[in-house]
């Protein structure tokens, strides 16, 4: 409780509501925290109360050296044999029914029902003009894209003619920096790579991210800028956490009492995160608010949206400050009053978190170029 003292705050309070170190002590204990919105029968439901696209599979893709990274795709567009064709069956990470038959004759009945289906209809097999690459939050050790299923599945419903892939990275402390920011690149490259399999055309490409999923969007931004790999056209961004210092500023005093991001917590994803042979005040791959200017200034347009109350609220601000400074007139930032962190994952059960999460889906929409249509199941 030293920085509670340090900055004169009630201690006795801060301790009943949930801001002593001695809650989360260890990575367990935070994961069943974060990991709650993964449970089967949550992610079930949520699913059902959610739009339902015509695809929503993950699969495994392999990387030279190291281990397969895990992807998720997600489409309202009519076109699973460019899928099928590219990926059999045992690669889908949720396992296909047992069948009687064969490999080779279920094979034979795929090529078949895929002849059928493009000769009965062929415009269901004409490629989506565009692409969002997605990262989901978690504090880089807990949560996957299933969790952030909810809100996923509204944007691929309001965003027409695109397609959605969202990445597992491997989590934390199990694997620690730069091993996320290295599997994201290298499914981005699978991705532009495979992109006709995967049923777009990938005229245009937008970087989503929330939380930890936001830092490393960013940070993978500034990867192909390095590795001079296709750009996206826009990056969109929901409470990112841009800066993995412990610095102390006037929304993290927020974090001493916030029961969705507690102190404690922040503090531990971070040491799990990175090694200690790192240094997020000077490595900008990890806090990506300190990229220098002439990144800056050659960034992607860029949009931020984050609560108000959320304790990561000013790494937001000092990013678009940042971008700003550096020429670009194009980085946007939008508060909500009553959100807290997280707020997309209560897209279900509150009306401004789906208010939100649609203001972001045509934020996509405009940066892709195509249209947005107010889903309603």
């Amino acid at each position: 409780m030293v920085v509670l003292n340090e900055l004169g705050l009630d201690i006795k309070k801060a301790a009943s509501i949930g801001a002593d170190e001695q809650n989360v002590q260890t990575i367990e204990n935070a994961r069943l925290y974060l990991n709650v919105v993964d449970e089967p029968l949550l992610v079930a439901g949520s699913n059902i109360i959610s739009p339902d696209p015509f695809i929503d599979k993950g699969f495994l893709v392999d990387r030279d050296d190291a281990e397969q990274v895990a992807l998720r795709l997600i489409s309202f567009m009519d076109r699973p044999h460019h899928v099928a064709s590219l990926m059999h069956p045992e690669n889908w990470v949720e396992r296909r029914v047992s069948s009687l038959l064969t490999k080779e004759a279920k094979d034979s009945i795929e090529r078949l029902s895929e002849k059928i289906d493009v000769y009965l209809r062929p415009g269901a097999h004409t490629l989506a003009r565009t692409l969002i690459f997605h990262l989901h939050g978690g504090g880089f050790i807990g949560q996957s894209s299933k969790s952030h299923g909810s809100y996923i599945r509204h944007w691929a419903a309001n965003i027409q003619d695109s397609i959605i892939i969202s990445v597992d990275y491997k989590l934390a402390p199990e694997y620690k920096y730069p091993y996320q920011l290295e599997e994201v690149f290298s499914s981005y490259e699978w991705t532009l790579e495979n992109c006709g399999a995967l049923g777009t055309l990938a005229e245009k490409i937008v970087f989503c991210g929330d939380s930890a999923g936001g830092n490393l969007a960013v940070a993978l931004v500034v990867k192909c800028m390095e590795r001079n790999v296709r750009l996206p056209d826009g990056v969109v961004l929901a409470y990112p956490a841009l800066n993995l210092t412990m610095q102390l500023s006037a929304s993290r005093v927020l974090a001493m009492f916030d029961p969705m991001m507690p102190y404690t917590l922040l503090k531990l994803c971070l040491s799990a995160y990175i090694p200690d042979d790192s240094d997020a005040a000077t490595d900008h791959f990890l806090s990506p608010v300190f990229a220098p200017e002439h990144v800056l200034k050659d960034f992607p347009p860029l949009s931020i949206f984050s609560g108000a109350i959320d304790p990561l609220l000013d790494d937001s601000v000092q990013m678009i400050h940042n971008v700003t400074k550096a020429g670009r007139s194009d980085a946007r930032l939008r508060t909500y009053e009553n959100l807290p962190h997280g707020f997309l994952g209560m897209v279900p059960i509150l009306e401004e978190a789906k208010q939100a999460s649609k203001d972001i889906s045509r934020r996509i929409a405009e940066y892709l170029a195509t249209e947005f249509v107010d889903y309603k199941a």
